[in-house]
């Protein structure tokens, strides 16, 4: 499995510069949230995480998060449906609900050949 880290001070908002990351069909990924509010971590105990999915045909799903204090992880198998696809986080802990801006990955048959961090 590939860990992807999200940047501790973002929820999943950092532009990509480099283009869409690209998964393969398959392959296990695991997604990791490092939640901060008000620039301090966001302790997440008690709350929910989810991490949200939408293929290129627009339909949407999501994986449920465990929690670890202000870490959220979610692990996500890439399916064998190709395209640009979005990912977001829904969290709701401590009476607050924040949604993250979408990031597009591409989802490919082809193994990538070298490894990159996604932000």
């Amino acid at each position: 499995m590939t860990t992807i880290p999200m940047p501790p001070s973002l929820i999943n908002t950092q532009i990509v510069t480099t283009g869409a990351e690209r998964l393969t069909v398959g392959s296990s990924y695991i997604f990791e949230l490092q939640a901060k509010k008000n620039g301090i971590p966001w302790d997440l105990t008690g709350g929910s995480v989810t991490l949200n999915f939408t293929d290129p045909k627009f339909v949407a799903t999501s994986v449920g998060a465990s929690i670890s204090g202000s870490t959220a992880t979610a692990n996500w198998s890439a399916p064998d449906n190709v395209g640009e696809w979005l990912r977001s986080w829904s969290i709701s802990a401590g009476g607050i609900t924040q949604n993250s801006d979408g990031i597009a990955f591409l989802v490919t048959k082809m193994p990538v050949p070298t490894i990159v961090n996604v932000p």
